[in-house]
């Protein structure tokens, strides 16, 4: 039997597609189980960096 691991999230793609850092995202927002989590270990593609939109910082 294997040991459960919880993954690092390094934010929250809404519904809006907009992504959200977790210290920015609300407590209805990391409840909400329409809202996609992007964990560490999840490789984007998109060519711009991706930032927060509310405090407009670079999501790593």
């Amino acid at each position: 039997m294997g040991l459960l691991v919880e993954k690092e999230i390094r934010a929250f793609q809404l519904k809006n597609k907009a992504l959200v850092c977790p210290v920015c995202a609300t407590d209805e927002e990391r409840a909400d189980d329409d809202v996609e989590k992007i964990v560490a270990e999840d490789v984007i593609h998109d060519t711009p960096p991706m930032e927060c939109v509310r405090c407009r910082k670079k999501i790593k």
